[in-house]
């Protein structure tokens, strides 16, 4: 095949590492024995949560009601939650518009086929098995398979993956580090695909919102250092050429994996100014606070910032080992992409310290709140560097692979394992969600019209009273349950003037008619409904609509869809770029159904 006028053909594999022939190609395939190796590490991962249980962490409880609320709304006909029901003690907040959907739509996905004490463990499974998965196929472009493999078993198993896995149980973050060397693997290919692109972007703000805004800077990073690369040539005229069509097709596929995100992010958005987002901000939540060995006033805040600090210097000296490793191992060609990878570990390190507080100004960075969070990248990078200064005999790479998860899981469940009181327990999770009694609510996804210090718990989920402001408690035998999955209308007997009082915080998508008019509601501090009924009798409707912002995010992510496959189809009529290794491609990415 002959290459591509200069102008449109971008020789970055020549800037990056060895060209690679397609014998090369054919042998990069993953293959059993790679599988099994990974299959083997993440299940060596997994040990402590099988032979232990469950470690409640940090984000456990959180997730559990995400599972637990979607998997019993998808139960009741609700196909696509919006409203959380148990935070605030039954009152609720709209939590799925703005925490992204992928995790807990997996989470609830389990919570229909099994028992919730082993769903952590099942979820953790999958979130190590996919990252290992994808890393090696990253590292499979630049190396041989079996040192891909071996920077895939360290990725899946390195000390950051542990401490979300078992302190943090941040699962959303888990399962976005699988999407993490999709986005390498777009950034650091010779041809730019958009739609390459675009599938990592729309996968990481679908699954968690702090790794995708430090994937999208991490992308325009690496997308930095290759016109600088290309600059550096400038001189020849055709390089000069190629910069271009390089902003072009990796703008354009940042834009489209937006689009495919869009029917989450466009309400996430707009829908922002309806809730207490700025409590995601509170001290000690700020990234000045979080910088590493940073000192507060808050002696438990500092004990798990100095756990992370300590995780952090032993992924610094992991990353800066492979690099030089890496560095006096492969030939001068590589050595360009051990550089750019080298570079941008550098300055991945530079964030976690309080010299880089200037450059977290950037927009939406402040709303990372860790910076140490940023680990997560710098294992990615790692993982690469790893995989290309591993080299051996078969059989010494073999037993690489195998003895990495053994010597990194035991000192980390050590460290990291938190044990569970009763009340932090699944089972104990379960009997709070099912007897109604609620959990607690989150700050930041507290409607604007609410006060979390001023709600109560163990109130009626309804009640009619004279004193708009009033409150009343469960008492045997009295005031039935709302099912909010059906639209039907509930008729109440007033004589005269009174007000409904509702377990549910006022929120805009909530749609309350009473005798078929909008209803007048109260202002009460707790951000309860409070219906004001006339006399004679009503009849009061209380459902959640589908609001404009989702529409109009639907009609982009439909948008992005069709545009997505009309590249797909162009791509095959052109033809494979002859140094471009083929991505075996998967089912085409459908934005979720809106309910009726």
């Amino acid at each position: 095949m002959q290459p591509s006028p200069p102008a449109l053909r971008i020789h970055w594999i020549y800037c990056l590492s060895d060209s690679m022939t397609s014998r090369d190609s054919q042998f990069g395939e993953l293959n059993l024995r790679d599988s099994a190796l990974i299959l083997l590490a993440s299940l060596i991962a997994l040990l402590p949560l099988l032979l232990r249980g469950p470690s409640c962490g940090h984000d456990l409880d959180f997730h559990m009601t995400n599972w637990l609320e979607v998997s019993e709304q998808w139960r009741h006909g609700i196909l696509w939650p919006r409203w959380a029901f148990s935070p605030g003690w039954g009152a609720g907040e709209p939590r799925f518009i703005f925490y992204p959907p992928l995790s807990w739509l997996l989470g609830g996905i389990f919570a229909l086929v099994m028992p919730l004490r082993i769903i952590p463990a099942a979820f953790t499974f999958t979130a190590f098995l996919a990252s290992g998965f994808t890393m090696r196929r990253l590292a499979a472009e630049f190396t041989s398979p079996l040192s891909a493999t071996v920077g895939a078993v360290f990725y899946l198993a390195n000390p950051y993956m542990l401490f979300c896995a078992y302190e943090r149980c941040a699962y959303g973050e888990l399962l976005a580090a699988a999407w993490i060397p999709l986005l390498l693997l777009a950034a650091l290919k010779d041809h730019i695909s958009p739609r390459r692109v675009a599938i990592a972007v729309a996968l990481l703000w679908l699954t968690n919102v702090p790794s995708a805004v430090m994937g999208c800077y991490l992308f325009a990073l690496i997308m930095l250092l290759r016109l600088l690369l290309l600059a550096r040539k400038a001189y020849a005229g055709r390089h000069l050429a190629a910069m271009g069509p390089l902003l072009l097709r990796a703008s354009a596929g940042a834009a489209l994996g937006l689009g495919l995100a869009g029917f989450y992010l466009v309400p996430a958005v707009w829908e922002k100014r309806w809730i207490q987002v700025h409590f995601a901000l509170a001290p000690y939540m700020r990234v000045q606070d979080n910088t590493l060995f940073h000192h507060t006033l808050d002696y438990r805040h500092d004990l798990v910032l100095l756990t992370a600090s300590h995780v952090a210097l032993v992924m610094i000296a992991i990353s800066a080992a492979s690099f030089f490793a890496a560095w006096y191992r492969r030939i001068h060609l590589n050595r360009r992409l051990t550089a750019v990878l080298g570079v941008t570990a550098f300055c991945l390190i530079l964030g976690l310290t309080r010299a880089s507080l200037f450059a977290w100004h950037l927009p939406e960075l402040q709303y990372l709140q860790f910076p140490w969070r940023t680990l997560s990248l710098l294992a990615a990078v790692s993982g690469v560097l790893l995989a290309l200064a591993a080299y051996g005999r078969r059989a010494t790479l073999i037993v690489a692979a195998i003895l990495l998860p053994l010597v990194l899981v035991p000192p980390a469940w050590k460290q990291f394992q938190i044990p569970c009181i009763w009340d932090d327990a699944p089972n104990p999770q379960l009997n709070y969600f099912r007897n109604g009694y609620g959990v607690t609510a989150f700050d930041e996804y507290t409607p604007a019209t609410a006060d979390n210090d001023a709600l109560q718990d163990e109130i009626n989920p309804y009640w009619l009273a004279d004193d708009a402001q009033g409150i009343s408690r469960h008492q045997p035998n009295t005031n039935g349950v709302i099912d909010f999955s059906t639209a039907e209308a509930f008729p109440l007997a007033t004589p005269h003037p009174r007000f409904l009082m509702v377990r549910l915080r006022n929120y805009p998508g909530w749609q309350v008619h009473v005798n078929g008019a909008p209803a007048t509601l109260i202002p009460r501090p707790d951000g309860l409904l409070a219906i004001a009924l006339p006399p004679g009798g009503a009849t009061v409707s209380i459902r959640y609509r589908v609001m404009p912002d989702e529409v109009i995010g639907a009609l982009i992510s439909l948008l992005a869809l069709i545009i997505f496959n009309l590249l797909r189809r162009r791509s095959r009529h052109r033809g494979m770029n002859a140094l471009s290794i083929p991505v075996p491609q998967g089912a085409p990415f459908l934005p979720c159904a809106l309910p009726t």
